[in-house]
């Protein structure tokens, strides 16, 4: 069958229109289709603009008759349901992008935002949506997301239901690291100024003179997050998700910056992290030791450092990864069960899972590109007298199969844990991982995309998915943790 011949008809620019949202993309973007046919008046063919994030659009939207075609177009702070009033302001090849300007019919479902500036600032995408809602979006993002890559989770041996999104009740105040922003003020003009003083200062001292600025250094003019449709700044006083402690810093912060001259050519990026709940001390300097308690483990690591952010599902979340990976696994023709007994680590951190499994495993292996968070991991081990039973490796997360103690695992009692960043597993490691094929692969991912995508990949090498599990790691925001769990066939 041939694929349908895009649409080449676009709607004006700032156009205004009414339209019905029908769907939300896994950007947290509502989606609304019209019939070109009704909206001849408003076609136009003006440039197209270019873009890495494309929405879900399904051949079903294009049509070999201009006439028939749905077009899409995508609005933000939108809840499925809602009419709104948009307002076109960028075209591409097969979808618009429109800005809100009122929502005509709310859902009953709208909620306020407590922060000022949602829909304005890019932080967070979801506060206009209560909580439970926002989970069940969450949930059908990670379904759709195995769906775009034709996994049938009702094809597995028994019928298989992605679990409902797992959270806490600490919804604002939750976020334990926020890096706000600021640019160097004043724009060119700023850029002038600093030049003009620095030129003035080099023709004094060349003259022998005290210097003597004919004009004073501007300061700081916003510092917050980038905005939702612009690159550029917005300015944020206060930031409703992050906790308590966190925001007191970093107003304490802001008064200064906003208020003393500002002598650098660029601008910068703060750092604000609180290793527990049970103790306000947040810690501001990249290169500064910090120590967060999981589950009676202590991990030490550079405030730069990654680590998990939500200190308050972050032990729900280790506990359910443990939970899966550690479990027997059936054995076909045999009555007992198989004890797993070897864990592999392919992102492993400063150690957070590795370390975490020691209990449950006889032996640990970690690998991670990044050699200080090994030293960490190593140190972590070490304080935690685990060292005996984790070892860890600085290197390539595909290295991890040439290990020498690696190579000697049991295939069938090993699982191996992926954690790997939001572009996923890359070609290679995927091949090594294929070729090694422990019994059980455990994959948490920051993007169900990717993952959805590996794990087709895992499919064809003979495994089957048991398990489902997406965390609401950032209530607010669009952001879903998502966890599968292969089983070697």
């Amino acid at each position: 069958m041939s694929s349908p011949t895009p649409c080449t008809a676009r709607l004006q620019y700032h156009q205004e229109l009414t339209v019905k949202i029908d769907t939300l993309t896994n950007l947290g973007i509502g989606i609304a289709r019209l019939k070109l046919s009704d909206y001849k008046d408003v076609v136009t063919t003006p440039p197209l603009a270019k873009t890495n994030n494309k929405p879900e659009i399904s051949d079903s939207d294009n049509s070999d008759n201009e006439d028939d075609a749905l077009w899409v177009i995508m609005v933000p702070n939108v809840i499925p349901g809602e009419e709104a009033k948009v307002r076109i302001f960028r075209n591409h090849k097969q979808y618009s992008e429109a800005d809100l300007i009122e929502i005509v019919q709310a859902s009953p479902d709208r909620v306020q935002p407590q922060c000022p500036l949602a829909g304005d600032c890019g932080g967070c995408q979801y506060q206009h949506m209560p909580i439970g809602l926002q989970r069940e979006w969450k949930l059908k993002h990670v379904e759709e997301c195995f769906r775009q890559h034709k996994i049938d989770l009702t094809a597995t041996p028994t019928t298989l239901d992605v679990q409902p999104t797992m959270g806490t009740e600490h919804v604002y105040h939750y976020r334990s690291k926020i890096t706000p922003h600021y640019q160097a003020p004043g724009g060119s003009s700023g850029r002038k100024a600093r030049k003009k003083r620095k030129q003035a200062q080099q023709q004094q001292s060349a003259l022998g003179h005290e210097s003597n600025p004919e004009e004073p250094m501007p300061s700081v003019e916003a510092i917050g997050f980038q905005r939702s449709s612009v690159r550029s700044i917005i300015d944020v006083p206060h930031c409703p998700i992050a906790t308590k402690s966190i925001n007191e810093e970093y107003q304490k912060a802001r008064g200064k910056l906003l208020q003393e001259p500002y002598h650098q050519e660029l601008g910068a990026t703060l750092l604000f992290r609180q290793a527990n709940m049970d103790n306000q001390t947040v810690v501001t300097n990249h290169n500064e030791y910090m120590t967060t308690h999981v589950n009676g483990l202590a991990f030490t690591y550079l405030a730069g450092n990654f680590f998990q952010n939500n200190l308050y599902i972050l032990p729900k979340m280790v506990d359910t990864v443990m939970d899966k990976a550690a479990r027997p696994a059936a054995t076909q023709g045999e009555e007992e069960e198989l004890r797993m007994t070897h864990f592999v680590d392919c992102y492993c951190g400063s150690g957070l899972f590795c370390l975490s499994a020691a209990k449950h495993f006889d032996t640990c292996v970690g690998i991670e590109i990044n050699a200080k968070a090994i030293a960490e991991a190593q140190a972590n081990a070490q304080a935690n007298e685990l060292s005996h039973k984790c070892t860890f490796e600085a290197s390539r997360a595909e290295a991890i199969f040439n290990n020498e103690q690696v190579q000697t695992f049991p295939r069938d009692t090993t699982v191996v844990m992926l954690d790997p960043p939001r572009k996923g597993c890359d070609e290679q490691f995927l091949k090594q991982l294929e070729l090694f094929r422990p019994q059980r692969i455990v994959y948490l991912s920051c993007n169900p995309a990717t993952q959805a995508r590996d794990v087709k990949e895992m499919l064809s090498w003979g495994y089957t998915i048991t398990f489902v599990q997406p965390f609401d790691l950032f209530p607010q925001t669009r952001h879903i943790e998502s966890l599968a769990v292969l089983e070697r066939m």
